[in-house]
């Protein structure tokens, strides 16, 4: 980025953070395994999170493109309707916890990106660095990522152009239901909230079919797939 020079008013290179809030709004940062510390603080919370999981279809800042992740990775959520990481204030332009911000906050500079570029995929936080294999939603977490991994679902959505496109069909709306379950059942039964979901199992499948150009609508009681 530039700033105008007051004498010509032309553009100038420039090497300071101006506080500008640009970077906060165009979604929270991934945490690598060295913001553990300000995890354990409680500074940033499981509820605060939400999770991108391997083969999922994101847009990559970095690379500025829509690309399916090749490793798992956890984000800070944004606010409500918004791609603005939910610890900045827009009026001030500040952030909450600006003194314990996570490394890639720490690195990134918007007129040179070599430093966030050369650390963004490198030790990457998971969810199994934050849930413990005794913790007693581990299982699942597992079984879910079983029963509706992301690659399953790219498989899927690839046979629904062949001859198999009832039974794919089929088959992504079984996932839907089985996840849908899930998450309800851990609300209800074991009062786990709707935001500690985020973390725990990311976005739902329903939204994640919109990057196939698909989505899930109910019609006269019964889900069914169709394109966007």
């Amino acid at each position: 980025m530039a700033v105008d020079s007051p004498d010509t008013g032309k553009a100038l290179p420039r090497s300071v953070c101006i506080q500008c809030g640009t970077c906060c709004t165009k979604g929270g940062p991934a945490l690598h395994k060295q913001d553990m510390e300000i995890i354990r603080r409680g500074v940033i919370m499981p509820q605060h999170l939400f999770s991108l999981r391997k083969g999922e279809k994101v847009f990559e800042n970095v690379k500025a493109a829509v690309v399916p992740l090749a490793e798992e990775m956890i984000k800070i959520k944004g606010k409500p309707g918004s791609w603005t990481c939910m610890f900045f204030d827009d009026k001030s332009k500040q952030c909450a916890i600006y003194e314990n911000r996570p490394l890639e906050c720490r690195a990134l500079a918007c007129w040179d990106t070599s430093a966030i570029e050369a650390i963004y995929t490198k030790d990457r936080m998971t969810r199994h660095d934050l849930i413990g294999p005794k913790d007693a939603v581990h299982k699942f977490m597992d079984a879910h990522e079983e029963k509706c991994s992301h690659s399953e679902l790219a498989r899927l959505t690839a046979l629904l152009s062949t001859d198999d496109v009832d039974q794919s069909a089929n088959r992504i709306l079984d996932m839907i239901l089985y996840e849908n379950d899930m998450r309800a059942m851990l609300v209800e039964k074991a009062g786990l909230q709707n935001d500690y979901l985020d973390f725990l199992f990311g976005r739902p499948m329903g939204e994640a079919l919109k990057g196939y150009r698909l989505e899930v609508r109910n019609i006269r009681g019964k889900l069914t797939l169709m394109p966007l």
